[in-house]
């Protein structure tokens, strides 16, 4: 009984978080509090899009007031004049409906606009986070299977120490070789301190963008196939696929907004022309009489000259338009080179994990000799130990060449804006 309650604990523990690519991007998106941020700024921009809208819709305001007067109605003909004390009170109601505002729509429009370009932002944040994250996670798999070779290899090197001293005693080796031995021991000591606090702070970025503060138990091993994966994802032409990049699509945005602001500044030649009505009573105690008042009137207001405010801000306005075209223009070029350096240095790491292949192979193969000599005593324990820290290696420096290929694949993916698309691809990468 003890025994089945300890198998379904293991598995309720091992199963409590599926450590996949997608469900730890969700969580890193799910938490981030700049995307909480944004999506209230689109709900605050849904409002001010209502409130440019308003422009369209009347005014309608109550008022009143109390007053109070104290004036001398002089009578010349008859030499006398009275002193009067006058209360009184009006209380209506007025009505504003604008009739033509050529500025009403551009703002509107505007509205909408900035609105968008929230959305814009909020997804190059995202992709720009999942490729932190993305990039974070693949280092922790890489670092910990290196933590492990680098592990290995110090024992050797202490194994040899051990030997070479032992030799020592007996003149079968030299001071040198001990001070040698000694050397070796202490800089694989060294790499391996290095590659635990690299794992470690691997490990405390990945929390830190995952917002937890719980431990993180990740196993997996990246494939060592994942250069053929690679190659049937993406291509060449893939680079045309930049006009997805949010840069770009946010500054296409800021086009449409320059191209909007010089309508609106035009509105400035136009007139606005309004209805107003106004209802009120004026009570005065004076008479103790009641006035009822009721007026309707078509305002029109144009501006026939301002100095050329109008001009110089339709110039300023047009002036701004060619700067956003010119920042597009700048931020394609600069987004194609950036995918042609990433694409150069991914091809140049696929060629360089076929030569990381073939060292493998070669000083595995070696290692089995050195086994087998071994057996029949024709190398030492040292030659031994040195072969399988010279795999051991050879397997350290594929693994860091995996790590700089899945990045470069990761920026490729992330110039063209095809993270979340290619998830899956990047999650067959692992295995456990």
């Amino acid at each position: 009984m003890l025994i089945k309650k300890s198998f379904l604990l293991t598995i309720t523990l091992s199963c409590s978080f599926s450590f996949n690519l997608e469900n730890i991007l969700n969580k890193a998106l799910i938490n981030n509090y700049k995307i909480k941020s944004y999506n209230h700024k689109i709900k605050a921009q849904d409002y001010y899009i209502k409130q440019t809208k308003s422009a369209l819709y009347p005014s309608i305001n109550l008022y009143s007031s109390l007053n109070y007067e104290r004036y001398t109605e002089d009578y010349p003909n008859y030499k006398y004049s009275i002193p009067v004390k006058d209360k009184s009170k009006i209380y209506g109601i007025s009505i504003k409906q604008v009739i033509f505002d050529k500025s009403i729509f551009p703002n509107v429009k505007n509205a909408y606009l900035k609105k968008e370009i929230t959305h814009i932002e909020k997804e190059s944040f995202i992709l720009n986070l999942s490729q932190k994250v993305l990039s974070t996670y693949f280092t922790v798999l890489i670092n910990k299977e290196n933590l492990t070779y680098k592990k290995l290899k110090k024992e050797n090197y202490l194994k040899i120490l051990k030997e070479i001293e032992e030799k020592y005693k007996y003149n079968f080796a030299t001071k040198t070789d001990v001070i040698q031995a000694k050397s070796n021991y202490a800089s694989a000591i060294n790499e391996y301190i290095k590659a635990k606090v690299s794992y470690e702070n691997s490990i405390e970025n990945l929390k830190i963008l995952l917002l937890t503060t719980k431990p993180l138990n990740i196993n997996g091993k990246i494939k060592d196939n994942i250069d053929d994966i690679i190659k049937n994802s993406i291509i060449i032409t893939d680079k045309e696929k930049i006009l997805n990049n949010p840069s770009l699509k946010e500054d296409k945005i800021y086009i449409k907004i320059a191209k909007n602001n010089i309508n609106n500044n035009k509105a400035g030649n136009y007139p606005t022309v309004y209805l107003n009505s106004n209802y009120y009573n004026e009570i005065h105690n004076k008479t103790t009489s009641d006035k009822n008042h009721f007026k309707v009137s078509l305002n029109l207001n144009w501006n026939i000259y301002s100095g050329g405010k109008t001009e110089n801000s339709i110039k300023e306005a047009k002036e701004l338009l060619l700067s956003a075209i010119n920042d597009f223009n700048y931020k394609k070029t600069t987004l194609q080179l950036d995918f042609n350096e990433n694409w150069t240095n991914l091809q140049n790491n696929l060629e360089i994990l076929k030569s990381d292949k073939e060292k493998i192979q070669k000083t595995k193969e070696y290692l089995l000799r050195a086994e087998e000599s071994l057996k029949y005593k024709t190398i030492s324990l040292t030659d031994f130990y040195i072969a399988q820290n010279n795999y051991y290696q050879s397997l350290i420096d594929f693994n860091n060449d995996k790590l700089n290929t899945i990045i470069y694949y990761i920026r490729l993916l992330a110039d063209i804006n095809e993270i979340k698309e290619k998830i899956k691809i990047l999650d067959s990468f692992i295995t456990n």
